[in-house]
C-alpha cells in the first residue's frame, strides 16, 4: 500500500506531472499510459478484516463555490488507506456503470497514477462538488481487481462494506436538459399516490415532454446492471446524480409513478419497465415495511428467486457475477456461498446451487429449470456444459411455472401444492470429482404415454371441437364415457390442466371458462383470440404442452417432454417433475409438470425411508 501520509508535492518531479495530469477528471483526455514504471501499485491487504478505503484532501476548494476567482484551485491529493470493518471512519460508497472497460484516465494516488475507466472519471469530476466526503469506497479502485483472491474475499463482505457506508452515491451520467424540474413536479403526486393519499388523476394532464427527462434517466445503463440492486439497498441512504441533478433514490421512485403514455415506442417501453422493475426491487427490499411497498414484490421468497427475478435486464461483464451480485443481500444462515473467481462459470453455478439446496433442505430450484438456451447470457459451451439441475443464473427464466413463488402466489390468488407431503429433501455429501451430479429421494408414479399438441392450437381445426382440439381417438383414450357424458367431466378436467390447476381457484372458474369457449367469447380477451391460448398466456404456460399419462391421468410438460418421459416425485419439491433415463442409470432434469391426482399428496404413498434414488445430471 502506498503510504497514508501526503507526499509532497514537487513540480520538478515526474510525480507531480501525474498529478496534474491524472487528475484530469476535471478536464477529461486520453491518458497515453506514458511512464508505466511509476504507475501505482497496490499493497496487499494486512488482514482479512480489512477494506481500502480512498482518501481525499484539499477536498475544500472543489467543494466550495466561493473560492475565490484570483487564487488558482489546489488540485486533490488522493491516498489509500486501510482500515478494520470493525473501526471505519464515516465514507461515501460510489455506485456506477465502468462502462467501457479500457481505462484511459489515470487517478493520483500519493503522486502515483492508477489508470481507472471514463465513466469513474466523469463521476469523480462531479462528486466533490455535489457531494464532498473524505473517504470513498469505490469498487475499481479499492479492490485490486488483478488479484482474484482478494476479489472474491471483497464480494465476499461487499455487503457489510455497502451496509456500513454513510450513503451511496448513484452515479447515472451527465446533464439530462430538464430532469430537475421535472422531479421537483412529479415528487409529490406520486407520493401521494403511493401512500394512498390520492389517485392517478394528478397525471392525466402530463404530456410527453414533461416525463422525458425521466424516461431518458431510465433508459441510463446503471438501471440495467446487476451490482445495483444491493448497492442501492444495504446502504443507509441512497443519492441518484445525474450531472448537477440529484435526488434521493425514493423521490426517484415517487417521480416515475405516473401511468405508461401508450404512444412511446415499444422498444422504450421495454426500456423504461425492465428499469421499473430494478427501482421498484430496490425500493421494496430497501423499505418493506412501507404501505406503498405492500405489493408481491415484497414478499420474501427466496434468494434463488432474487437471483432469476432480478434478472430480466441485468449484466455483468463477468456471467459468475450473476449470482455474485446479490450476496450480499443473502440473509439465510444456512446457505453459504463462496465467491471464488478460480472457478469456471459452470462450477461456479453448480456450487451456488448446491448451497441453495444444503441450505434450504429443499428442491424448490428446480422450478427455474429447463434452462432457456435464447434468454441466456453464457457462452454456448457453457450453457450446454450446465447439469441439468443447474439453474443458468444468467438468464431469467420467462417461460412460465407449475410451481409459483411466493410473489406469483399473491399475485394469482391460487393455493400452493405440495405433491411431497411436504417431506424434505435430505443433501447427499456429493462424491469427489462428480460435483456435477445431484442426488435426490422419490419413487415413479406415471409415465407419459401420449402428447396432446392440438389441445393448445384449436384454431387450427375447423370449429370449435367440444374438447379443446383432441380428437375422439385421444378422448377416449382417457375416458371411454366422455363423449357420452352430460356432466362434462373430462372437459373440466381439460380447464384444470389447460390452467395449471389454477382454474377453480382463481378467477374466472370453470364453469366461466366453458361458457366463454362455447360461446366463442374469451374472457377479458379480444374475440379473435382461442380459449386455450388466453389461458396459456394468462397462466405463463405457454410453454407446457398437454399430455396424456400411462394411468390415463392429464397432465401439462414442457415442450420438450417426450413419450416415454418418468413422471417422478421428489422429496423436497412440492409438485411433479419430469426425468429422462440416461445411460448409466442417470436422470437428466426435463422440468415441472402438472398432474392430474398427484398434485397435493395423493400419489405419495410410501414412507420417507422406503423412497428410490435418483441421480440427476
Amino acid at each position: 500500500m502506498v503510504s497514508t501520509e501526503p507526499t509532497p508535492r514537487d513540480a520538478t518531479t515526474p510525480g507531480d506531472a501525474f498529478h496534474s495530469l491524472a487528475f484530469r477528471h476535471l478536464d477529461p483526455e486520453p491518458w497515453d499510459g506514458t511512464l508505466q514504471d511509476r504507475l501505482f501499485e497496490y499493497e496487499p491487504l494486512t488482514l482479512a478484516g480489512h477494506i481500502r478505503l480512498l482518501k481525499i484532501n484539499n477536498l475544500e476548494p472543489l467543494a466550495s463555490k466561493n473560492w475565490p476567482a484570483s487564487e488558482p484551485p489546489r488540485l486533490p491529493h488522493y491516498e489509500m488507506v486501510q482500515v478494520p470493518l470493525n473501526s471505519l471512519p464515516t465514507y461515501t460508497a460510489l455506485s456506477y456503470t465502468w462502462g467501457h472497460p479500457t481505462r484511459t484516465h489515470a487517478l493520483p494516488i500519493s503522486g502515483a497514477p492508477l489508470a481507472i475507466t471514463t465513466s469513474l472519471a466523469e463521476a469523480l469530476r462531479a462528486l466533490p462538488r455535489i457531494a464532498p466526503c473524505e473517504y470513498l469506497w469505490i469498487d475499481q479502485v479499492c479492490i485490486n481487481q488483478a488479484d482474484d483472491n482478494e476479489k472474491s474475499h471483497q464480494v465476499q463482505i461487499m455487503g457489510e462494506i455497502y451496509s456500513n457506508s454513510h450513503k451511496v452515491i448513484i452515479w447515472t451520467g451527465g446533464e439530462i436538459q430538464g430532469l430537475q424540474l421535472a422531479v421537483d413536479a412529479l415528487i409529490s403526486p406520486g407520493r401521494q399516490i403511493c401512500e394512498g393519499i390520492s389517485d392517478l388523476k394528478a397525471f392525466y394532464n402530463l404530456s410527453h415532454a414533461d416525463v422525458e427527462p425521466l424516461w431518458q434517466l431510465l433508459e441510463r445503463p446503471w438501471f440495467r446492471r446487476a451490482w445495483v440492486i444491493q448497492e442501492a439497498v444495504l446502504p443507509k441512504a441512497a443519492v441518484v446524480v445525474a450531472g448537477s441533478c440529484q435526488m434521493a433514490l425514493e423521490e426517484l421512485y415517487w417521480a416515475t409513478c405516473w401511468p405508461m403514455n401508450t404512444s412511446v415506442v415499444i422498444d422504450r417501453i421495454r426500456k423504461f419497465y425492465a428499469s421499473k422493475i430494478v427501482l421498484d426491487t430496490i425500493i421494496c427490499l430497501k423499505h418493506p415495511s412501507k404501505t406503498y411497498t405492500s405489493s408481491y414484490r415484497t414478499r420474501d421468497h427466496g434468494f434463488d428467486s432474487l437471483i432469476i427475478d432480478s434478472l430480466a435486464n441485468s449484466h455483468t461483464s463477468d456471467p459468475r457475477d450473476h449470482v455474485y451480485a446479490f450476496l450480499g443481500l443473502q440473509k439465510d444462515p444456512n446457505i453459504f456461498i463462496v465467491p471464488d473467481y478460480s472457478l469456471s462459470v459452470i462450477d461456479a453455478f453448480t456450487r451456488v446451487a448446491s448451497a441453495v439446496i444444503k441450505g434450504t433442505n429443499s428442491l424448490e430450484l428446480l422450478r427455474f429449470l429447463p434452462n432457456n438456451p435464447y434468454a441466456t447470457q453464457l457462452s454456448d459451451e457453457d450453457h450446454t456444459g450446465l447439469p441439468s439441475w443447474v439453474p443458468d443464473w444468467s438468464a431469467r427464466n420467462e417461460e412460465g411455472r407449475i410451481l409459483r413463488d411466493q410473489r406469483s402466489l399473491a399475485h394469482r390468488h391460487t393455493s400452493n401444492f405440495d405433491a411431497a407431503k411436504g417431506v424434505p429433501h435430505h443433501p447427499d455429501h456429493p462424491v469427489p470429482g462428480e460435483e456435477s451430479k445431484l442426488v435426490a429421494s422419490g419413487c415413479i408414479i406415471d409415465s407419459i404415454a401420449g402428447i396432446f399438441s392440438s389441445a393448445r392450437n384449436p384454431e387450427l381445426r375447423e370449429g370449435r371441437p367440444r374438447f379443446f382440439g383432441l380428437t375422439d381417438e385421444e378422448v377416449t383414450a382417457l375416458d371411454t364415457t366422455a363423449l357420452s357424458d352430460p356432466t362434462q367431466k373430462l372437459r373440466k378436467r381439460l380447464v384444470a390442466m389447460l390452467t395449471g390447476g389454477c382454474v377453480g381457484v382463481a378467477p374466472p372458474g370453470v364453469e366461466e371458462v366453458l361458457k366463454c369457449y362455447d360461446e366463442g367469447q374469451p374472457p377479458l380477451e379480444r374475440r379473435e383470440n382461442p380459449l386455450t391460448w388466453f389461458l396459456a398466456r394468462k397462466f405463463d404456460l405457454l410453454s407446457f404442452t398437454p399430455a396424456r399419462s400411462e394411468r390415463k391421468k392429464l397432465g401439462l410438460v414442457r415442450n420438450t417432454a417426450c413419450v416415454g418421459d418418468l413422471v417422478v416425485i421428489l422429496h423436497g419439491f412440492q409438485v411433479p417433475i419430469v426425468l429422462r433415463p440416461t445411460e448409466g442409470g442417470n436422470h437428466v432434469v426435463v422440468g415441472q409438470c402438472y398432474l392430474e391426482d398427484a398434485m397435493f399428496g395423493e400419489a405419495m404413498t410410501w414412507k420417507e425411508d422406503e423412497a428410490d434414488e435418483f441421480t440427476l445430471v
